[in-house]
Order: C-alpha cells, then structure tokens, then sequence
C-alpha cells in the first residue's frame, strides 16, 4: 500500500490498521480524526462500490419501470425498490466516501440495459404481476452482491454491519414480493 500523505505516526500498530482498513480515510477507533489520508483503494472494498453501482443500476430501472407501469400495484411495489435502493445507495456512499472509494453516480452500463428492457417489455405486454419473477430473481442477485461485500469487508466491521443490515432489510422485502407473487 503507497500513501499519498504519511501524516499517521509510524509506528507498527498504525501501520497495521492503515493495511487492514486500505484507504483509511478516517483513522480506525478514532471517528473523530480530521486529518484525511489518500491510499490506494484494497481489493476489500471493491465488492462494495460494485454492489453500489448495482443498487443504482436497479434504482434507475424502478423509475423507468415505475413511470411504464400502468397497473397501480406494480407501480407501488416498484417505487417501493425505487426508494428503498435510493436509500442504501445514500448510505452507502456515505460509508465509501469515508474510506475514500465513492465511485461516480451513474451506475454501470447494465442500467441502459435495464431501461431498454423495461420498454420493450412495456410495449408488447405491459408492466404488470407478470414482472414480479424477475423482478425477485434481480433482486435475489443484488442480495448475493451484498453478501460478498459483506464478506470482503468483515475486517471493517462498521460497514460490514451495514452491509448485512440492508441485506437483511432487502430480503425482507423479497420475501413480501414472494407472498403477493402468490397471492396473485
């Protein structure tokens, strides 16, 4: 690891927690540190800005899918992920951009992809309960992505309990998509 800065004091201990924590923008055990430190972003935290990229991803799916549904419960349900992404996305990057690896706003490309789908879909058949299986099953896939993150950043307790906790709440909400997937 290459600092930009080599403010923190030298000595082993510290040394250690600038390795363990990667881009350590605010000192371990010490929340209220103001000097920041640039490093090279670790392979820990990877995981996370990805699965941010894929929260925003979804987000802008659920708008667009939102505003092409014409039934009110498809529409509810999808603004619902909408908001809730919005969310985790907004503590997310509170919590990457504290550790200095909060990535650009726009997602990836799979959110054109996602639209386009999203049209298409709209055009021939129309939003409706039809949406909830695959709806789940990338939902599903985005509760995978947090788990590995979860996973990678164990070292890094404060965001791997936020990691867990909106996995948590995300499965939560599969499994009521499950039940009105049934009931209907």
């Amino acid at each position: 690891m290459r600092l930009a800065n080599a403010g923190f004091p030298s000595n082993e201990s510290d040394q250690r927690s600038l390795r363990l924590w990667g881009t350590a923008a605010v000192r371990p055990g010490s929340f209220g540190y103001n000097q920041r430190e640039t490093c090279v972003l670790s392979d820990f935290l990877e995981p996370a800005v990805s699965l941010r990229a894929a929260l925003i991803d979804a987000r802008a799916g659920y708008q667009e899918g939102a505003t092409l549904a014409e039934d009110p419960q498809i529409r509810t349900i999808l603004i619902g992920l909408r908001d809730l992404h919005e969310q985790h996305i907004g503590e997310l990057t509170v919590a990457l951009t504290a550790r200095g690896a909060a990535s650009p706003d726009d997602g990836s490309k799979m959110t054109m992809v996602h639209k386009a789908i999203l049209n298409l879909r709209a055009l021939f058949s129309g939003l409706n309960e039809n949406i909830l299986p695959g709806v789940i099953d990338g939902e599903e896939r985005i509760i995978e992505d947090y788990r590995d993150a979860a996973i990678d950043t164990e070292d890094d307790r404060v965001l791997s309990d936020l990691l867990t906790a909106q996995c948590q709440r995300l499965q939560e909400e599969v499994r009521r998509l499950r039940q009105i997937s049934i009931n209907d």
